[in-house]
């Protein structure tokens, strides 16, 4: 069956409507916190980069991001149904370059912070990423090492790679569209500013296995586990 590409415009509607829907999402959690307990989270609320660190803020972070995601998939299904969705059997050779493309990917991410801690400004691990620490053994903590290691990845992947970077290699070309593709990818993940660079990094390099291997397997399989290296990392040094 040939692969149907969603239009560009369609594709900036999807990823408008994602962070519509989270942002209602996180509307909707925060209203029914203060209707469960309105004097324990009035005041976590007032910061919302502390609210989003406590066991509470992470679970609303996981469901806004979830009901995001899925609001950009019906959106996308609506208009060309699940055609764009190619999930394609990976050779050993394929598996092998997924896997390679993670010594690039952790090393751009170290000279960061390596380069940060050079000018005295100590990279502070993603918000998500922290909130999971704290909650590390508990059920939300489970929920959230799932969504980070599997979840994310293919929501994220789904819409960027299955659907935004095609719209945009089909309008521009290959290598223009994976970096615009990236490029937006990076900027999602400015709530965490010195994420931002290595992200892109990890763009070009699921946006290039996409075109690489004809489908969102490789892709998925490397964002899979680079988050897996990074919830490691996590759990031993911080």
């Amino acid at each position: 069956m040939e692969e149907k590409k969603i239009a560009l415009k369609h594709a900036g509607l999807a990823f408008f409507l994602s962070i519509v829907a989270s942002t209602v999402a996180i509307a909707g959690m925060v209203v029914v916190l203060l209707v469960m307990d309105k004097a324990t989270y009035e005041p976590l609320l007032e910061d919302m980069d502390v609210f989003f660190l406590e066991p509470m803020g992470l679970l609303t972070a996981i469901i806004s991001s979830a009901v995001g995601g899925l609001a950009a998939l019906v959106y996308i299904w609506s208009k060309i149904g699940w055609s764009g969705l190619r999930f394609t059997a990976l050779s050993k050779h394929e598996i092998g370059l997924t896997l390679v493309w993670m010594l690039p990917i952790l090393g751009f991410g170290q000279l960061v912070s390596w380069v940060m801690e050079m000018w005295s400004i100590p990279p502070e691990p993603q918000v998500m990423m922290q909130a999971f620490v704290n909650s590390s053994g508990t059920p939300i903590g489970i929920a959230a090492f799932l969504f980070i290691v599997l979840g994310a990845p293919f929501f994220e992947e789904v819409l960027f790679r299955g659907f935004i970077q095609p719209a945009l290699v089909q309008r521009w070309g290959m290598w223009p569209g994976i970096v615009m593709a990236s490029i937006v990818f990076g900027g999602m993940h400015g709530t965490d500013a010195w994420a931002v660079l290595p992200t892109f990094v990890i763009g070009i390099g699921v946006g290039w296995l996409r075109e690489r291997t004809g489908g969102l397997t490789a892709p998925i399989l490397l964002h899979c586990v680079n988050n897996l290296v990074a919830v490691i990392v996590m759990m031993l040094f911080y």
